[in-house]
């Protein structure tokens, strides 16, 4: 399916992990937003009918794993990116390195999809959405994003940023998942970041 120039393109985070508290990982997922409700369906038909709300943190490590290989084989169009990113700032308080993480994630992301999926194309129509939590719902969040909007660069590209609970956003859940998938690789675990994204989709950063 082509994908007509200057058409959105939405960008769901959610994280692993605690900023300012320790390791944190953002897993993204960007797609189409007229492609979004095709791939929601996909993942929600591959779920047992009593599953209503995904949190890696609750579910078993292989389960995940299971879900998210069965996903990724089932996508119904090549417009998908999800990408783990590992935070390293540390500096300031935690909504302010939150903010940081996730404007150089959506920096990456936009990098990522113009070169692997939309070569032609200039993404300046981008819906971010995140899942509400305390960080990205404080002040010093909001002006770092408003800073880096004005600033222009890649981030300029993001038209609207949205704080949702994620049992609102079935790709939003996704976006949790994917930041998870970072206890595969080391130090943590064993496996190399080309052998994940072969087998998950998944880019780690």
């Amino acid at each position: 399916m082509a994908i007509k120039r200057n058409k959105k393109i939405i960008c769901y985070i959610d994280e692993y992990g605690t900023a300012g508290a320790g390791a944190l990982y953002l897993g993204a997922v960007m797609v189409p937003a007229a492609e979004a409700g095709r791939f929601d369906k996909v993942l929600s038909d591959l779920l047992e009918p009593n599953v209503s709300e995904l949190h890696a943190s609750r579910l078993n490590d292989s389960y995940v794993e299971g879900l998210l290989k069965r996903f990724w084989s089932a996508r119904p169009t090549p417009h998908l990116l999800m990408l783990n990113r590992r935070v390293t700032g540390s500096s300031g308080s935690g909504p302010e390195i939150y903010g940081n993480a996730v404007v150089e994630l959506v920096k990456i992301g936009v990098t990522h999809y113009k070169k692997e999926i939309m070569p032609a194309r200039d993404l300046n129509n981008i819906d971010l959405i995140l899942d509400l939590n305390h960080h990205n719902s404080d002040p010093g969040f909001d002006a770092v994003i408003e800073q880096e909007r004005r600033r222009g660069g890649k981030f300029r590209g993001v038209s609207n940023v949205a704080k949702i609970d994620s049992t609102a956003a079935r790709l939003l859940q996704l976006a949790d998942l994917v930041a998870s998938m970072r206890k595969l690789v080391p130090p943590f675990g064993a496996m190399r970041a080309d052998a994940v994204h072969d087998r998950f989709g998944i880019r780690i950063l």
